[in-house]
């Protein structure tokens, strides 16, 4: 985040027509080429995490956003990871109850929903403007598409749980680890009301 915010620096500087480096002076060129590095590094970290990501097996990805539960960042990659690829979402949504699918998606999404309330508005607000340097469809600088996932997630698991439960049984009384009822103890209807 902090390269993001040397970035979005830059890039108002080179706007500005000003050279930092040379007390305020203008040059426009060494501005720009400066923008231009700096972006280039924030496309390549934001590239590389998001390929790391993606390729961690699921339990480990969704054990990694318990550990990381309060990184927008992280949780803004994960749920991107998860989002684009379908092998992995249904990897996530099949085993919820052995890899905790919906503790870590629900505090995700809660995360997200943090940054637009009040007291957290201005973090959120800086956070948008490091994911719209990047420009990316795959990471954007909006929470709403990630929340957006995390809701397909929650479907996908509610699908696979139900699908499971009209195979195994005919008895429609829900058992402690019914997808429904961990959603529900897990805050997703809290969050969402």
């Amino acid at each position: 985040q902090r390269l993001a915010l040397e970035a979005e620096a830059e890039l108002e500087n080179a706007g500005a027509g000003v050279d930092p480096s040379a007390g305020g002076a203008t040059s426009s060129s060494a501005s720009a080429a400066a923008s231009s590095s700096s972006k280039t590094v924030l496309h390549k970290v934001a590239e590389l995490l998001s390929a790391v990501v993606l390729k961690l097996p699921p339990a480990l990805l969704l054990q990694r956003m318990k550990d990381f539960e309060s990184s927008e960042v992280f949780m803004r990659l994960a749920l991107a990871a998860i989002h684009s690829s379908a092998q992995l979402k249904l990897q996530v949504a099949v085993n919820y109850l052995d890899n905790d699918a919906i503790g870590a998606v629900v505090s995700a999404m809660q995360l997200l929903l943090q940054s637009y309330e009040a007291p957290t508005a201005e973090a959120g607000d800086e956070m948008r403007r490091t994911f719209a340097l990047l420009k990316s469809e795959a990471l954007p600088a909006e929470g709403w598409p990630y929340l957006t996932y995390g809701l397909e997630v929650c479907l996908h698991i509610l699908s696979h749980w139900t699908a499971t439960k009209l195979s195994l049984d005919k008895d429609d009384t829900l058992d402690a680890r019914a997808a429904p009822l961990l959603m529900a103890k897990g805050g997703l209807v809290d969050i969402l009301a």
